[in-house]
């Protein structure tokens, strides 16, 4: 079975910006995610991201919005969700509106034993601006 998890960060006074893990919870006018100790956060809406299901090669768990890298490391994706396909995907330097070129599943045999989350897009945005090294 699937396992569906979200992360995003906290706009609670006592941990703000912290990420939170749990399930989402979209009921009034601040999203919430239920963590799993019970509790219960507000969250930033723009920052959540969906569990994709997989690990990358160290055993971390691999969201949507994370950068990834892989044998190359001046070579980064992004992972999404691509609605046209109905799965997570991998765009190359972030561009998700290529669909012919730099856009790959996660599942694609290329990502065997070589992707690693380097990062995400709301705390190391540079990562897709072009070759940080």
């Amino acid at each position: 079975m699937r396992t569906v998890r979200f992360r995003a960060k906290s706009i609670e006074w006592h941990n703000i910006g912290e990420w939170v893990f749990g399930d989402l919870h979209i009921r009034s006018a601040f999203p919430h995610i239920h963590t799993d100790v019970g509790a219960r956060c507000k969250i930033d809406p723009n920052t959540i991201g969906e569990f994709t299901g997989l690990s990358d090669k160290n055993g971390n768990d691999i969201y949507e919005g994370d950068v990834i890298g892989c044998h190359n490391p001046r070579i980064k994706h992004l992972i999404f969700y691509n609605e046209k396909q109905g799965r997570f995907m991998a765009a190359l330097n972030g561009d998700i509106e290529n669909d012919f070129v730099g856009v790959c599943g996660l599942d694609d045999s290329r990502w065997t034993g070589s992707k690693k989350v380097i990062g995400n897009v709301f705390d190391n945005p540079e990562l897709l601006k072009g070759d940080t090294k």
